[in-house]
């Protein structure tokens, strides 16, 4: 979608000579109303066909857990020997039940007595919540002393929904489509990195932005379409934040959205220990992640099951939108890093289609030391979503072994541990973004983020460094006899000096370019 939404040269030129400038190098919507309208189209169709699978994808294939029907009764020590009286059902003599009898009362006689019955004590017979009282377990005030249980083999089964499995197919059929059209009828080269539009600044200027060598973001910006009337500016050196690098919107956009369902995460998380009534972080990590509980089930959870899909694989979809803005606000800072890098060491850009000396583009369009953690951290989160809400199908056997379709139910659980990391590993993540946007960059080179005529301004070589595009280069201040007072700052791959401080910098002039 970023290659989709990034501009050709000639849609760059075209938004500058109204006075705008477009996004390179990261993820944006600002684009889309200066580039193509098929392009439009099939960024739109990505966008919309990525839905259906952030909803669906991970529920296509589902297991079913099993639970069994059972009786059970109340009987005393006499029960357990040959000559018990099953038949006697008052409570006042020695051997008596309760529950549902019927045949099954001399079925688990005969297993008491050939042994095939597990014994447990009154901690394994309980709920979690229970065993703080298990010591005292009473039933139809009959105190209990142990339990006898048949045990049986678990069984668990994989399914697949033929309608979900139909719409990600669709979906993902979509994808690739439009990848296809893409690749068939899109040859006209976008500006997809900050390196692939140097390489394109550098080998044909652009006029509207001559004469303002050392305009940053913020200038281009402030001069609301204007900036060819900006002039000389004064070389005063500042090693900017990173958060600089960003705009206030995309940051404020990214972290109240983070935050905003983090704390949804934590009321969530309130109300879901409130329903399992249980406030013990280590009882709730026996329980385990996403695992079925009949104490944590959603009781307003929709009826239907592609309705319950879609309910258990919201937050995967938010999640989703929220890693592409957090993910934006890397790209704009490191995008701004290796722009810095050029003031302090000569460096080839990075491309593309590499030609020359140049570099290829990162692969996940971020260092590899920064992308492998963000791609670490968006499957861990949506593990832990998968792991927090889920889809619960469970299959009911009756007495005989045989599923009963009529009591098997599917519904929505939730794991209050799985929330509890989830709600962990998003604070740590949205706090080491602030962290980030607080380290300085290396040099002062004037920030130009991810504006095109920022960095367009920056590129007005000299008229003999032809070939800068393919060489090493460095961002300094250049000789040139078009101005004698007034020095200019350019990408060379010449010899560059640092720029003096107070020293008036301009430009080139248009005759020049």
């Amino acid at each position: 979608m970023q290659v989709i939404s990034s501009p050709t040269r000639k849609e760059v030129d075209v938004a500058h000579q109204k006075g705008r400038w477009l996004d390179i190098g990261v993820p944006s919507t600002r684009n889309l109303r200066e580039i193509s309208w098929l392009r439009i189209a099939m960024w739109s169709v990505l966008a919309l066909s990525s839905i259906p699978l952030h909803l669906m994808y991970n529920t296509a294939v589902f297991a079913s857990t099993t639970a069994n029907a059972y009786d059970y009764m109340v009987v005393s020590e006499d029960f357990l020997t040959a000559n018990a009286n099953i038949s006697n059902t008052d409570s006042d003599s020695d051997t008596y039940f309760y529950g549902n009898a019927g045949q099954a009362v001399g079925v688990m006689h005969n297993a008491a007595l050939n042994g095939s019955l597990t014994k447990m004590d009154n901690s394994e017979c309980t709920l979690a919540k229970a065993q703080a009282v298990a010591g005292s377990w009473e039933v139809m005030d009959h105190p209990i002393s142990y339990c006898l249980v048949e045990e049986v083999e678990e069984e668990c089964r994989l399914q697949f929904s033929l309608i979900i499995m139909l719409v990600v197919i669709l979906a993902n059929a979509t994808k690739a489509v439009v990848m296809f059209i893409t690749w068939r009828q899109l040859r006209t080269p976008t500006l997809v990195t900050i390196g692939d539009a140097i390489t394109s600044f550098l080998d044909k200027p652009d006029t509207t932005t001559a004469g303002i060598c050392l305009a940053t973001r913020r200038d281009i910006l402030a001069s609301k379409g204007q900036w060819k009337s900006q002039g000389a500016k004064q070389w005063i050196p500042v090693r900017q934040f990173w958060f600089r690098a960003a705009s206030i919107k995309r940051w404020l956009t990214c972290n109240i959205l983070c935050w905003f369902f983090i704390i949804i995460g934590i009321v969530l998380l309130r109300e879901g220990m409130k329903g399992v009534d249980i406030y013990d972080l280590k009882v709730l990590w026996e329980l385990g992640f996403g695992q079925v509980n009949t104490e944590a089930i959603v009781s307003r959870a929709p009826k239907g099951l592609i309705a319950k899909v879609l309910f258990a694989n919201l937050p995967q979809g938010i999640l989703s939108f929220l890693y592409l803005t957090y993910n934006g606000l890397y790209s704009c800072m490191l995008g701004a890093h290796e722009w810095s890098l050029f003031a302090t060491r000569r460096r080839t850009v990075r491309v593309t289609t590499p030609v020359g000396k140049q570099r290829s583009t990162y692969y996940l369009q971020l260092p590899y030391w920064y992308a492998a953690p963000l791609l670490l951290l968006s499957g861990l989160l949506h593990w832990l979503m998968s792991q927090s809400l889920f889809l619960a199908l469970v299959d009911i056997m009756d007495d005989e072994g045989n599923l009963d379709t009529d009591e098997s139910v599917s519904t929505v659980g939730y794991s209050c541990i799985a929330i509890f990391f989830a709600i962990i590993v998003g604070v740590i993540a949205v706090t080491a973004g602030l962290l980030n946007g607080f380290r300085r960059y290396n040099s002062g080179i004037p920030l130009v983020g991810s504006c095109s005529a920022a960095i367009s301004a920056a590129c007005h070589r000299q008229s003999d460094d032809a070939s800068a595009s393919l060489l090493p280069l460095k961002w300094g201040s250049v000789d040139t006899d078009s101005m004698k007072d007034i020095g200019h700052c350019c990408l060379s791959s010449f010899e560059v000096t640092p720029p003096e401080y107070g020293i008036l910098y301009a430009g080139k002039s248009k005759k020049e370019d």
